[in-house]
């Protein structure tokens, strides 16, 4: 179970060994604990099952931490509950060793397998709904294929073999244990029964609750914390049953209580005293710390962690033990070291004094994740990420670095104009957008000025300097069929009316027969009455309580307008009907339509709808006004920077309202594809490139000098759809292209078109030289057109090439199957992988050339330039390796970053935690101690800690325990307060934490984990607490 937790995939394999007959000399069952302890470990690393860097020290850490144990007992309870004591009763047959459970018939063959000790069947089978005891009953079972219509249940904890059966696998459920004299034959038949290549079963494991009778063994509590608090200071700290009647002065007693009251006597003994000097005065253990010697404790503290020969053990010691050294410390650590007191000084001004933080490769942890569990599952997937990059190419300290180097952060007038479509209705035909207000013609906004130069004033909490120019143009794209347009509607109108400098536009969508009905009276009205009036009505029409806004209720409201405002109307009032059906509004319907197919505006994509903020897109969610104030703070500030930099000039000709739209890098269409949303099939996915069994043979443009970014197409290559596809991947390629190209065969059964490109394609990927994007284009124009003229450009393209065999073809298959399922494609879908991003599954016809282009633009300004930056920085700076990076490490490694970067909830507007490693500007001589080698280390670790805080009794302990791990390297900045007002720590404190299992030297049994407090004063009262 513990090896589970490394990797879910170790555990058959594990159990398979530790039960095997032949893999020890005697049963493990029959070992004392330290003996098997020894023996799996051995047999473990003769089998390499935890042989990746650093996962046998975390499985070991985890051992000692029983992290596994709620697993096991979550399996107790389930059996417990469903099938209560695991004991076989008197009612059954001793000797009914093999046994089924059919429906509640219990059915005995008394020829199987015999459990030891008078136990009948301790480990068994369910089988499909029936309980089998022997190997042989499985084929014994009726073979009635309605039975196994409906599979068991599985629990989210269950352990299954393999993981990649297929949904009509038929599933055996092993209960039992490891000790069952029957376990490993019922293992071995459903193992092999799991792994072989036709028609194999899915193999579930469960755990068996012990017997009632079996001894109790339980596993000690670990990986905790205990402190021994000095509560109640200011009026009781000692045992007043010892001193009955002398109860003045508690005060200056508590102070005693925090000092080393028999340090005259043996102070050698002490690892604390012995790092202090000898006190030049005779010191006053009875008497309180003056505010003048609390006022430097801090420093002292830290001056005599700095000046010890191992800082991280006299951390430990002295934090955790603090209230017994500190008068001592006063007193005796004088005068302070000006050279540390000069570095902690200096260190003050970049971090608050007294804080406390940590960073791990980078990224920041929170308080919650400094426990030894946390730590460990952190540690796991950074583990896994820095084994990827380091199989992309990078060493463990050119990853760190890769992982932490500003051009990943550093943000770009590039990164704000990223995303910006042209969303003005002016390629359309005009009159699609319903402008709510016109900040430069209305007179409510006439008292303001219309200089450009009003932005350059200073503004306070983010506010938009009022400026009569059209600015920031809000479009929101809504169903007006439904409930929910109406609270954003109306918040938007309420905007308006109080007077913000934000113009607001409103695009209706109308993708059904009432959505479009509502569409053209919401038109209409604004047509006769004022934006914000029409907006109303519309309004009004809305019942909270039914998720859609009726055609009849906005017939409604429309009649009781009719009656009594249609003489304030613009133009002669229509009749509803009029206005749904024959009122000359089909143009305009028709403009809109074209609009939303231009700018990808569905309800699928976003069910809230759609905004664009100077044309910058973003999804419709609850919080978007949170997202609208964000991006006006870079708005305003792009322009400011852009008025400064004379770019914007101050003229009343300027049109603003579409300045951002005819910007150069200004998109006009926006494919939904490209341009990821929260959900749906364009929400964004990255997977990491390297166990993802991606070709690397692809084709280049022949004038193309570099290509940062690499491209699969994926799907059946001989269906139509992918082979238009790829006929307009090829066409993008240019000698200015970003991108290469490569192709990943995933075979449709349903397809009816006999196979013509698919094989031709991979068989050219074999050639020497790799075909040009010309030559790949001819290839696949003449299979299509002239199959007999295309065995000629496949001759001369093959070149020096290998011919494809069939062998090698039906591997090439096989690897896009599974590539296919790694990235949840299904037969007949069809996609592209763009440096681990999945686009897809695509429409037919869905990506033209130009969309190519645009994808590639954007993924490269938006996700890979940085990283190809960082690298390039990062393995150049020696020179010693010119032309190290190739276009396949940055398509690697850029994968894996930018997966890790992939927020875990998933939500695209949540961005991922940024890694720094900021503390390294910090001054390291005289204020710092390092922990591991800094070259060879995995984990890199930064540590702000105050060294007299709780924080510091309880890091200090984890601290010790990482660095139990060779692959660990940490920087510890000691940090204490500026000033000490108080005794800033009242509490001992220890932490039950081990790095691996230990275990009694004389008769070899598991040692149980416990906490004890040596050397504590005996006289105060103190308060227990744990964490």
């Amino acid at each position: 179970e513990t090896a589970a937790l490394e990797d879910p995939s170790l555990f058959f394999p594990l159990l398979d060994l530790l039960v095997h007959p032949g893999s020890f000399e005697y049963p493990l069952i029959t070992e004392p604990p330290q003996n098997i302890y020894k023996y799996a470990i051995d047999a473990i690393k003769e089998s390499n099952l935890l042989s990746g860097d650093g996962v046998l020290a975390s499985f070991e850490k985890s051992l000692a931490l029983r992290a596994a144990s709620p697993r096991l007992e979550a399996f107790h309870s389930y059996y417990i509950q469903r099938y209560g004591d695991p004991t076989p009763t008197r009612q059954q047959n001793p000797n009914c060793v093999a046994w089924i459970d059919w429906y509640g018939q219990r059915i005995c063959r008394p020829d199987d397998v015999f459990a030891a000790a008078g136990y009948a069947c301790p480990g068994w089978v369910e089988f499909m709904g029936h309980r089998v005891c022997g190997v042989e009953d499985i084929d014994q079972l009726p073979t009635d294929e309605s039975k196994f219509r409906d599979p068991p249940q599985l629990l989210t904890f269950d352990h299954v073999f393999p993981t990649s059966a297929p949904s009509t696998a038929k599933t055996a459920i092993l209960y039992g244990s490891v000790s069952s004299p029957n376990f490993f034959s019922l293992h071995y038949a459903l193992y092999q029964l799991a792994k072989r290549e036709e028609q194999p079963i899915k193999y579930v494991f469960r755990h068996l609750p012990p017997f009632p009778s079996t001894p109790a063994n339980p596993a000690y509590l670990t990986g905790y914390g205990v402190s021994m608090d000095l509560k109640k200071m200011d009026y009781l700290a000692l045992d007043d049953r010892r001193t009955r009647g002398s109860t003045s002065n508690k005060a200056e007693n508590a102070q005693k209580v925090m000092s080393d009251k028999d340090e005259a006597a043996t102070p050698e003994e002490d690892p604390i005293l012995s790092l202090l000097p000898e006190a030049t005065t005779p010191i006053d253990l009875g008497k309180p710390l003056t505010n003048d010697e609390l006022t430097a404790l801090g420093f002292k503290t830290s001056q005599v962690i700095l000046e010890s020969s191992d800082p991280l053990t006299t951390l430990k010691q002295l934090s955790q033990n603090f209230p017994k050294y500190a008068t001592s410390i006063s007193h005796r650590v004088n005068p302070l070291n000006e050279s540390i007191v000069v570095a902690l000084g200096e260190n003050m001004r970049k971090v608050q004094s007294g804080a406390n933080m940590v960073w791990m490769n980078g990224r920041p942890l929170q308080p919650t994740d400094m426990n030894p569990f946390a730590l460990l599952r952190l540690m796991r997937k950074e583990r896994q990420l820095i084994s990827q990059l380091t199989k992309a190419g990078l060493s463990r300290s050119e990853a760190i670095e890769v992982l932490t180097h500003p051009s990943l952060t550093k943000p770009s007038a590039g990164q704000m104009l990223e995303g910006i479509f042209d969303a003005s209705d002016r390629k359309d035909g005009g009159g699609v957008i319903v402008w709510l207000n016109d900040i430069e013609k209305e007179d409510r906004y006439s008292r303001w000025p219309s200089t450009l130069d009003t932005l350059m004033k200073p503004s306070y909490n983010g506010q938009v300097p009022p400026v009569r120019r059209n600015l920031f143009n809000i479009i929101l794209a809504l169903d007006l069929s439904k409930t929910t347009t109406v609270s954003t509607l109306n918040l938007a109108t309420s905007i308006v009316q109080r007077g913000y400098p934000f113009r607001f536009g409103i695009v209706p969508i109308a993708e059904t027969e009432e959505a479009t009905n509502i569409a053209k009276v919401f038109y209409y009205l604004n047509e006769q009455f004022d934006p914000l009036q029409a907006a109303g009505m519309y309004m009004k029409a809305a019942d909270p309580r039914r998720p859609v806004v009726s055609v009849e209720s906005l017939e409604r409201v429309f009649d009781s307008v009719a009656a009594s405002e249609s003489t304030d109307a613009k133009l002669p009032w229509k009749t509803f009907e009029e206005v749904t059906s024959s009122w000359d509004s089909a143009d305009l319907i028709g403009r809109l339509t074209k609009y939303c197919e231009r700018l990808a505006l569905t309800n699928e994509a976003s069910k809230g709808g759609h905004f664009f903020i100077n044309g910058k897109y973003a999804p419709l969610s609850d919080d978007w006004i949170k997202n609208l104030q964000q991006e006006m703070a870079e708005q305003t500030q792009f322009l400011q920077e852009s008025i400064w930099s004379g770019e914007i000039t101050d003229s009343e000709e300027l049109d603003m309202s579409n300045w951002f739209y005819d910007l150069p890098i200004t998109a006009s269409t926006r494919n939904a594809h490209i341009y990821p949303s929260s959900s749906g099939a364009s929400a964004l996915r990255i997977v990491p490139m390297i166990d993802l069994g991606l070709p690397n043979s692809f084709v280049y443009h022949p004038e193309a000098k570099a290509a940062p970014l690499s491209m699969w197409i994926i799907g059946d290559l001989d269906s139509q759809g992918a082979i238009n596809l790829m006929m307009e991947g090829l066409q993008a390629m240019t000698p200015a292209s970003s991108f290469r190209l490569s192709f990943v065969h995933v075979p449709d059964s349903s397809n009816p078109a006999p196979p013509k490109v698919a094989s031709a394609l991979l068989d050219v990927l074999l050639s020497n030289p790799l075909p040009s994007s010309e030559d790949t284009m001819e290839l696949i124009t003449s299979l299509v057109t002239d199959p007999e003229a295309a065995e000629d450009v496949l001759k001369k393209i093959r070149g020096d090439g290998k011919e494809l065999t069939i062998q090698r073809a039906l591997e090439i298959v096989a690897n896009g199957k599974k590539l296919a399922e790694k990235i949840g494609f299904k037969e007949g879908d069809l996609g592209i992988i763009v440096n681990g991003r999945v686009v897809g599954p695509l429409p037919p016809n869905a990506f033209a050339a130009s969309d190519f282009h645009t994808l590639a633009s954007y993924e490269k300004n938006k996700r890979v330039a940085p990283i190809e930056e960082a690298l390039q920085l990062t393995l150049n700076e020696g020179e010693d390796e010119p032309g190290k990076l190739t276009d396949t490490m940055i398509a690697r490694i850029s994968s894996v970053i930018l997966a890790d970067q992939i927020p875990e909830s998933g939500m695209l507007d949540m961005s991922p935690t940024p890694r720094a490693r900021q503390y390294l500007q910090l001054e390291s001589a005289n204020a710092s101690f390092t922990i591991g080698n800094n070259e060879t280390a995995m984990f890199h670790f930064g540590v702000i800690l105050n060294p007299v805080s709780d924080t510091a009794q309880k890091y200090s302990s984890l601290l010790e325990w990482l660095a139990d791990d060779d692959l660990v390297h940490a920087v510890v900045y000691l940090n204490p307060p500026h000033q000490v007002e108080e005794m800033p720590l009242k509490r001992f404190y220890q932490y039950n934490l081990s790095p691996r299992l230990t275990f009694n030297a004389e008769d070899k049994s598991l040692l149980k984990a416990k906490v004890e407090f040596a050397g504590l004063p005996p006289d105060p009262i103190y308060t227990l607490g744990m964490d």
